[in-house]
């Protein structure tokens, strides 16, 4: 893409302003170029641009969709390379304005005139204020802001860059309400008039989604803006790249406000919370370490160790085989004198500290953690988000052809009767259990195999190579399951999640994100649990063996 991106956007700088927490911070300065070929003028600002092949068999299809997007209100402009066509798309400030008032996006209609009262500076703050001051936060939201609405326009209208319309909406917005647009507009025919949705409830051929997904067009995606400077000041993309995406800035706190302005709130909220957990594992860790040094300097004096290693003491009782009494031979207890030491030093008096100290530290960590998400929403003004301001998915509005009228709104939304919902739900908990299931039952096969394959040597085989062989072996079988059921198991759980008609995005992503950590945990920690809790429970070391159908239980 550098080659088309330095065609379409020469010499290109993005426009940034100073206020750290505005809103209103766009991405790309304006500027006008002509398409000598066509004689005709290329769009200013590319907030998309689709990839498809220039010899592609779906050419009809791709023009209807193309066709369509121009009737529902977006500008585009083609360029042809050597095998793929690059459509750059822009969505003018007035149709912004409209997909906005649908969406209900908040934008700003009130500065904010309230005093902030500070608290003393804490010794967190007071880190902070070393920072470089490009990437120091501000605490105050410059703008009160409000769903946008065409009724009250006016009110908006005083914080319209008046110089550069199209501009006033941040690019990361713009991004999504030309989404909206392509997520929603249909290529089974052509339109006459702009229309969200062809209006046939029975049309399946909408969204950009469903075209990649069926090869028409090869990609979708906004673009990066540009490094360098804009009045003296670095652009946004050029200061997550200083102070963030370099690994020498591995200990240096991540510029949160930064990454919210670029990606969006969902990833802020995402590396907001990974470096709020980075940070607050420096104390268990510390603690943590104490705990083993303390096992580590007290080994020496711990008198069952040292009984179990005096050869000459406890450490000379002989132990009961762990196998059978004709492959194996009995054993001294002192020969697990290094296993009791390594025992010992991760599992000492002070480990039950070390617990309950983890014990509150979760606690506290839960907690902390709401206390900055809630400042964190109100900061970025998304508090509210999910309860009022979610939209519906157009899959949902796709799938679902009944509606009735909300008692709230008064406006007709497709609706799900409880019966096919309860329905699709107690399918799709019923595949999950029977997958958790078939996990329980893989590891129990693995079980049978390395008992089988003991069975299966000679007697007279060195016990040492049975061991390795069936260990070795049996693990890679449980490496190899994992790693599938793993891959399946994740397209089965976006399948069963899209078969659950789910009306928003977070509780589309609230399901799956369930159904992929059962799944997920009982995959990766099945075979663990049994080697913690299972394996060797059945076997007495100062007795004999137990068996089950003439097996011994490993």
């Amino acid at each position: 893409m550098n080659a088309l991106e330095s065609k379409i956007l020469p010499n290109s700088k993005d426009k940034a302003y100073s206020n750290l927490n505005d809103e209103m911070t766009p991405l790309r300065e304006t500027h006008v170029q002509t398409d000598t070929t066509n004689n005709r003028e290329i769009i200013d600002i590319i907030d998309f641009v689709l990839v498809y092949e220039k010899e592609n068999k779906q050419k009809e299809v791709i023009d209807t969709f193309l066709y369509n997007l121009l009737v529902n209100g977006l500008e585009t402009q083609e360029k042809q390379e050597e095998k793929q066509v690059f459509v750059l798309i822009k969505i003018p400030f007035e149709k912004c304005l409209e997909i906005a008032e649908k969406i209900k996006h908040k934008m700003p209609i009130e500065k904010n005139n309230l005093d902030r009262y500070d608290l003393p500076d804490s010794i967190w703050n007071r880190f902070e204020s070393l920072r470089p001051i490009e990437i120091v936060r501000e605490r105050k939201r410059r703008y009160f802001t409000a769903p946008y609405n065409s009724s009250i326009r006016y009110k908006f209208e005083k914080y319209f860059d008046k110089n550069n319309i199209d501009q006033t909406i941040p690019t990361k917005d713009r991004c999504l309400l030309a989404y909206e647009i392509l997520s929603r507009t249909t290529y089974s025919k052509r339109l006459e008039d702009p229309a969200i949705f062809s209006g046939n409830d029975n049309d399946r051929n909408i969204g950009i989604d469903r075209l990649i997904a069926q090869g028409i067009f090869e990609a979708c995606y906004p673009i990066h803006e540009d490094y360098g400077f804009v009045d003296e000041k670095k652009t946004n993309r050029q200061l997550l790249w200083e102070y963030w995406a370099r690994p020498k800035n591995w200990a240096i706190y991540q510029p949160i406000f930064i990454i919210r302005q670029y990606f969006g709130e969902k990833l802020a909220f995402y590396f907001s919370w990974l470096g709020f957990y980075t940070t607050w594992l420096v104390l268990p860790s510390i603690v943590g370490l104490l705990v083993f040094l303390y096992g580590a300097i007290t080994l020496v004096w711990d008198r069952p160790t040292n009984e179990i290693c005096d050869p000459s003491g406890m450490g000379n009782l002989t132990m009961c085989p762990l196998c059978d009494q004709m492959m194996c031979q009995s054993w001294k207890l002192s020969e697990s004198c290094f296993y009791s030491k390594i025992s010992y030093i991760v599992d000492n008096p002070f480990t039950v500290f070390f617990s309950v100290f983890m014990a509150v530290w979760t606690v506290l960590f839960i907690e902390f953690w709401k206390r900055e998400q809630s400042k964190l929403q109100f900061e970025w003004d998304v508090i509210d988000f999910e309860k009022k301001n979610e939209i519906l998915r157009p899959e949902f509005e796709l799938k679902v052809n009944t509606k009735r009228k909300n008692p709230i709104t008064g406006e007709e939304e497709p609706y799900v009767p409880f019966l096919k919902r309860f329905t699709r739900y107690f399918f799709s908990f019923s595949m999950v259990i029977l997958m958790i299931f078939l996990v329980v039952a893989l590891v129990i096969g693995v079980i049978a195999y390395r008992v089988s394959l003991i069975m299966a040597f000679p007697r007279e085989t060195d016990q040492t190579w049975i061991s390795l062989m069936t260990s070795v072996s049996a693990a890679c079988i449980n490496l190899f399951l994992i790693i599938i059921l793993s891959r399946f198991y994740s397209w089965l759980a976006v399948k069963l999640t899209d078969f659950e008609y789910h009306k928003t995005d977070s509780k589309y992503e609230n399901s799956l994100t369930i159904k992929m950590y059962l799944f997920q945990f009982v995959n990766f920690y099945a075979s663990i649990f049994y080697i913690a809790f299972f394996k060797g429970r059945a076997i007495n070391p100062a007795a004999c063996p137990s068996y089950v159908f003439n097996w011994q239980l490993l």
